[in-house]
Protein backbone atom coordinates (compact mmCIF):
# COMPACT_ATOMS: atom_id res chain seq x y z
CA UNK A 1 0.00 0.00 0.00
CA UNK A 2 1.37 3.33 -0.96
CA UNK A 3 1.73 5.98 1.31
CA UNK A 4 -1.07 9.05 1.88
CA UNK A 5 -0.31 11.88 1.09
CA UNK A 6 -0.67 14.32 3.83
CA UNK A 7 -0.76 18.09 4.59
CA UNK A 8 0.75 19.56 7.94
CA UNK A 9 -1.01 22.89 8.96
CA UNK A 10 0.87 25.17 11.44
CA UNK A 11 4.65 24.24 10.26
CA UNK A 12 5.80 27.23 11.82
CA UNK A 13 5.00 25.83 15.37
CA UNK A 14 6.69 23.66 17.74
CA UNK A 15 4.70 20.43 16.87
CA UNK A 16 4.08 21.20 13.19
CA UNK A 17 7.84 21.82 12.34
CA UNK A 18 8.84 18.41 13.88
CA UNK A 19 6.16 16.28 12.42
CA UNK A 20 7.12 18.07 8.66
CA UNK A 21 10.69 17.28 9.66
CA UNK A 22 9.88 13.31 10.75
CA UNK A 23 7.08 12.97 7.80
CA UNK A 24 9.40 13.73 4.82
CA UNK A 25 12.38 12.06 6.73
CA UNK A 26 9.75 9.08 6.90
CA UNK A 27 9.09 9.15 3.06
CA UNK A 28 5.78 10.67 3.31
CA UNK A 29 4.45 13.25 0.29
CA UNK A 30 4.27 16.23 2.61
CA UNK A 31 2.76 19.72 2.26
CA UNK A 32 3.47 22.44 4.97
CA UNK A 33 1.50 25.71 5.63
CA UNK A 34 1.60 28.25 7.96
CA UNK A 35 0.51 32.03 8.41
CA UNK A 36 4.02 33.32 8.37
CA UNK A 37 7.39 32.27 8.02
CA UNK A 38 8.94 29.30 8.55
CA UNK A 39 12.15 26.87 8.54
CA UNK A 40 11.58 23.95 7.15
CA UNK A 41 13.85 21.40 4.69
CA UNK A 42 11.53 21.74 1.54
CA UNK A 43 9.26 24.44 0.45
CA UNK A 44 6.27 25.37 2.04
CA UNK A 45 2.45 26.97 1.83
CA UNK A 46 2.05 30.15 3.07
CA UNK A 47 -1.75 29.94 4.07
CA UNK A 48 -4.74 31.66 5.58
CA UNK A 49 -6.79 28.26 6.36
CA UNK A 50 -9.91 30.64 6.43
CA UNK A 51 -10.20 31.41 2.87
CA UNK A 52 -11.98 28.94 1.32
CA UNK A 53 -9.79 28.93 -2.22
CA UNK A 54 -6.74 28.37 -0.31
CA UNK A 55 -8.17 25.53 1.67
CA UNK A 56 -9.58 23.79 -0.94
CA UNK A 57 -6.48 23.59 -3.42
CA UNK A 58 -4.49 22.33 -0.66
CA UNK A 59 -6.91 19.54 0.01
CA UNK A 60 -7.51 18.43 -3.50
CA UNK A 61 -4.47 16.78 -3.84
CA UNK A 62 -4.08 14.99 -0.17
CA UNK A 63 -5.36 11.75 2.03
CA UNK A 64 -4.68 13.07 5.06
CA UNK A 65 -4.97 16.27 6.96
CA UNK A 66 -2.69 16.84 10.46
CA UNK A 67 -3.79 19.80 11.94
CA UNK A 68 -1.90 21.76 14.42
CA UNK A 69 -2.23 25.19 13.61
CA UNK A 70 -3.49 26.56 16.55
CA UNK A 71 -3.75 29.81 18.80
CA UNK A 72 -2.33 28.44 22.31
CA UNK A 73 -0.89 31.56 24.18
CA UNK A 74 -4.00 33.68 24.59
CA UNK A 75 -6.73 34.50 27.01
CA UNK A 76 -8.18 36.34 24.78
CA UNK A 77 -11.78 34.33 23.53
CA UNK A 78 -11.92 36.56 20.57
CA UNK A 79 -8.65 35.73 19.10
CA UNK A 80 -8.97 32.07 20.18
CA UNK A 81 -11.79 31.38 18.49
CA UNK A 82 -10.44 32.86 15.02
CA UNK A 83 -7.35 30.93 15.31
CA UNK A 84 -9.17 27.45 16.56
CA UNK A 85 -12.50 27.14 16.46
CA UNK A 86 -13.66 29.26 13.26
CA UNK A 87 -10.45 27.33 11.38
CA UNK A 88 -11.91 24.17 12.67
CA UNK A 89 -15.25 25.01 11.04
CA UNK A 90 -13.74 26.03 8.21
CA UNK A 91 -12.32 22.38 7.83
CA UNK A 92 -15.15 20.58 8.76
CA UNK A 93 -17.08 22.22 5.31
CA UNK A 94 -14.11 21.72 3.15
CA UNK A 95 -14.20 17.96 4.58
CA UNK A 96 -17.20 17.00 4.67
CA UNK A 97 -17.64 16.75 0.53
CA UNK A 98 -14.43 15.09 0.91
CA UNK A 99 -15.24 12.32 2.82
CA UNK A 100 -12.44 10.21 1.96
CA UNK A 101 -9.81 12.91 3.85
CA UNK A 102 -8.72 11.69 7.42
CA UNK A 103 -8.88 14.66 10.13
CA UNK A 104 -6.03 14.38 12.37
CA UNK A 105 -6.50 17.03 15.04
CA UNK A 106 -3.88 17.83 17.99
CA UNK A 107 -5.98 19.29 21.00
CA UNK A 108 -4.58 19.48 24.84
CA UNK A 109 -5.06 17.82 27.88
CA UNK A 110 -6.46 21.91 28.93
CA UNK A 111 -9.98 20.46 27.28
CA UNK A 112 -10.36 17.58 29.68
CA UNK A 113 -12.00 19.71 32.23
CA UNK A 114 -12.23 22.25 30.47
CA UNK A 115 -8.91 24.37 32.13
CA UNK A 116 -8.75 28.13 31.13
CA UNK A 117 -9.87 29.85 27.78
CA UNK A 118 -8.22 27.65 25.46
CA UNK A 119 -8.68 24.46 27.26
CA UNK A 120 -12.71 25.89 26.58
CA UNK A 121 -11.45 26.93 22.91
CA UNK A 122 -9.91 23.63 22.22
CA UNK A 123 -13.08 21.41 23.66
CA UNK A 124 -15.29 23.30 21.78
CA UNK A 125 -12.76 22.33 18.51
CA UNK A 126 -13.30 18.61 19.45
CA UNK A 127 -17.32 18.59 19.70
CA UNK A 128 -17.49 20.37 16.22
CA UNK A 129 -15.42 17.39 14.52
CA UNK A 130 -17.26 14.47 16.70
CA UNK A 131 -20.56 15.96 15.41
CA UNK A 132 -19.45 17.46 12.23
CA UNK A 133 -17.46 14.36 10.78
CA UNK A 134 -17.01 10.72 10.63
CA UNK A 135 -13.54 10.15 9.75
CA UNK A 136 -11.32 11.40 12.44
CA UNK A 137 -8.45 11.22 15.20
CA UNK A 138 -8.50 13.65 18.14
CA UNK A 139 -5.14 13.70 19.59
CA UNK A 140 -4.98 15.25 23.71
CA UNK A 141 -1.35 16.48 24.28
CA UNK A 142 0.28 17.26 27.40
CA UNK A 143 3.36 19.26 27.52
CA UNK A 144 5.52 18.37 24.89
CA UNK A 145 8.56 16.61 25.10
CA UNK A 146 10.63 16.91 21.97
CA UNK A 147 13.55 19.35 20.02
CA UNK A 148 15.16 21.67 21.68
CA UNK A 149 13.51 24.99 20.43
CA UNK A 150 14.54 28.12 22.85
CA UNK A 151 12.36 30.96 20.83
CA UNK A 152 9.62 28.73 20.31
CA UNK A 153 5.90 28.33 22.55
CA UNK A 154 7.98 25.03 24.41
CA UNK A 155 7.51 24.44 27.62
CA UNK A 156 10.38 22.29 28.03
CA UNK A 157 12.59 24.48 25.84
CA UNK A 158 12.30 27.22 27.88
CA UNK A 159 12.95 24.99 31.13
CA UNK A 160 16.09 23.60 30.09
CA UNK A 161 17.17 27.69 28.54
CA UNK A 162 16.76 28.38 31.98
CA UNK A 163 18.70 25.22 33.34
CA UNK A 164 21.36 26.41 31.11
CA UNK A 165 21.65 30.04 31.71
CA UNK A 166 20.63 31.01 35.11
CA UNK A 167 22.45 29.72 38.52
CA UNK A 168 18.87 29.98 40.40
CA UNK A 169 15.80 28.74 39.37
CA UNK A 170 12.66 29.62 41.42
CA UNK A 171 10.28 26.31 41.04
CA UNK A 172 6.99 26.05 42.73
CA UNK A 173 7.66 23.09 45.32
CA UNK A 174 10.69 22.03 43.38
CA UNK A 175 8.74 20.62 40.91
CA UNK A 176 7.72 18.25 42.95
CA UNK A 177 4.25 17.57 41.46
CA UNK A 178 2.53 15.59 38.44
CA UNK A 179 2.00 17.11 34.92
CA UNK A 180 0.74 15.80 31.69
CA UNK A 181 3.14 15.17 29.36
CA UNK A 182 3.49 14.04 25.89
CA UNK A 183 7.00 12.77 24.53
CA UNK A 184 7.14 13.37 21.05
CA UNK A 185 8.87 10.06 19.86
CA UNK A 186 5.14 8.53 20.94
CA UNK A 187 3.43 11.12 19.06
CA UNK A 188 4.90 10.34 16.02
CA UNK A 189 4.55 6.57 16.57
CA UNK A 190 0.89 6.82 17.23
CA UNK A 191 0.76 9.48 13.80
CA UNK A 192 2.40 6.94 11.25
CA UNK A 193 0.32 4.41 13.14
CA UNK A 194 -2.85 6.15 12.32
CA UNK A 195 -1.41 7.21 8.53
CA UNK A 196 -0.74 3.22 7.82
CA UNK A 197 -5.21 2.96 8.79
CA UNK A 198 -6.73 2.85 5.56
CA UNK A 199 -9.97 2.48 7.35
CA UNK A 200 -12.67 5.04 8.62
CA UNK A 201 -12.84 5.88 12.08
CA UNK A 202 -13.82 8.45 14.79
CA UNK A 203 -11.19 8.20 17.97
CA UNK A 204 -10.45 10.39 20.54
CA UNK A 205 -7.15 9.81 22.27
CA UNK A 206 -5.50 10.97 25.49
CA UNK A 207 -1.94 11.06 24.41
CA UNK A 208 -0.17 11.81 27.82
CA UNK A 209 1.33 9.95 30.62
CA UNK A 210 1.88 11.94 34.26
CA UNK A 211 5.35 12.28 35.16
CA UNK A 212 6.93 14.51 37.70
CA UNK A 213 8.09 17.49 36.90
CA UNK A 214 11.01 17.34 39.48
CA UNK A 215 12.10 14.04 37.90
CA UNK A 216 11.89 14.95 34.30
CA UNK A 217 14.43 18.19 35.16
CA UNK A 218 17.18 16.12 36.86
CA UNK A 219 17.26 14.29 34.03
CA UNK A 220 17.82 17.06 31.58
CA UNK A 221 19.98 18.86 34.04
CA UNK A 222 22.49 15.38 34.50
CA UNK A 223 23.13 15.75 30.73
CA UNK A 224 23.85 19.56 30.77
CA UNK A 225 27.77 20.77 31.04
CA UNK A 226 25.90 23.31 33.94
CA UNK A 227 22.88 23.45 35.44
CA UNK A 228 21.12 25.89 37.66
CA UNK A 229 20.10 25.14 41.91
CA UNK A 230 16.38 24.68 41.74
CA UNK A 231 14.99 26.79 44.69
CA UNK A 232 11.87 25.48 45.70
CA UNK A 233 8.96 28.20 46.17
CA UNK A 234 5.41 27.37 48.37
CA UNK A 235 2.95 26.32 45.57
CA UNK A 236 -0.20 27.38 48.33
CA UNK A 237 0.54 31.29 47.72
CA UNK A 238 1.05 30.80 44.23
CA UNK A 239 -1.85 29.37 43.11
CA UNK A 240 -3.90 31.76 45.46
CA UNK A 241 -2.26 34.72 43.51
CA UNK A 242 -3.18 33.21 40.33
CA UNK A 243 -6.22 32.69 41.33
CA UNK A 244 -6.88 35.93 42.44
CA UNK A 245 -5.06 38.06 39.51
CA UNK A 246 -7.62 35.64 36.94
CA UNK A 247 -10.67 36.77 38.82
CA UNK A 248 -9.39 40.88 38.57
CA UNK A 249 -8.04 39.94 34.59
CA UNK A 250 -4.45 41.44 35.38
CA UNK A 251 -1.40 41.23 33.73
CA UNK A 252 -3.28 39.11 31.12
CA UNK A 253 -0.59 38.09 29.38
CA UNK A 254 1.23 35.65 32.25
CA UNK A 255 0.46 31.70 32.50
CA UNK A 256 -1.96 32.58 35.61
CA UNK A 257 -4.37 29.71 34.49
CA UNK A 258 -1.55 27.21 34.25
CA UNK A 259 -0.33 28.37 37.73
CA UNK A 260 -3.66 28.24 39.40
CA UNK A 261 -3.74 24.76 38.16
CA UNK A 262 -0.21 23.48 39.04
CA UNK A 263 -0.35 19.64 40.36
CA UNK A 264 -4.30 19.16 39.21
CA UNK A 265 -4.89 15.91 37.85
CA UNK A 266 -7.66 15.76 35.39
CA UNK A 267 -8.59 12.19 34.90
CA UNK A 268 -10.34 11.88 31.76
CA UNK A 269 -13.75 11.07 31.33
CA UNK A 270 -13.72 10.07 27.38
CA UNK A 271 -11.37 8.62 24.85
CA UNK A 272 -8.85 6.12 25.04
CA UNK A 273 -5.58 5.95 26.25
CA UNK A 274 -2.28 5.62 23.11
CA UNK A 275 -1.36 2.52 25.14
CA UNK A 276 -4.51 0.53 23.90
CA UNK A 277 -2.32 0.57 20.17
CA UNK A 278 0.23 -1.46 21.64
CA UNK A 279 2.81 0.91 19.68
CA UNK A 280 6.50 1.09 21.42
CA UNK A 281 6.61 2.61 24.12
CA UNK A 282 9.12 5.32 24.52
CA UNK A 283 11.18 5.59 27.62
CA UNK A 284 11.35 9.39 28.76
CA UNK A 285 15.30 8.86 29.49
CA UNK A 286 16.11 7.63 25.65
CA UNK A 287 13.84 11.35 24.49
CA UNK A 288 15.72 13.43 26.59
CA UNK A 289 18.81 12.10 25.52
CA UNK A 290 17.80 13.03 21.68
CA UNK A 291 17.34 16.45 23.16
CA UNK A 292 20.81 16.85 24.75
CA UNK A 293 22.31 15.22 21.51
CA UNK A 294 20.86 18.33 19.93
CA UNK A 295 22.07 20.47 22.37
CA UNK A 296 25.59 19.27 21.85
CA UNK A 297 25.50 18.87 18.20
Amino acid sequence: MSKPKILITGCSGYLGQQIFASATDSGFSAVGTSRGPAALKTPFVQADLLRKENLETLLDSVDVVLHCAAVTRSNDPKQLFQGNQAVVMALIKALKIRPQIKLIFFSTDQAIGPIGAYGHSKLECEASIQSGLENYSILRLGAILGDYQPEGNSTFSKLTSQLLKKSVMLLPQQGRFLMPLSLYQDIWNLIKFLLCRPQKEALLINCFRYYELHHVLKLLAEGLPRSAKIIPVPLGPIKILAKVMIAANLLPKLPWVGLANIGSIAEPRDGIGFDQFQLPKVRIEDQIQLMLKQLKA
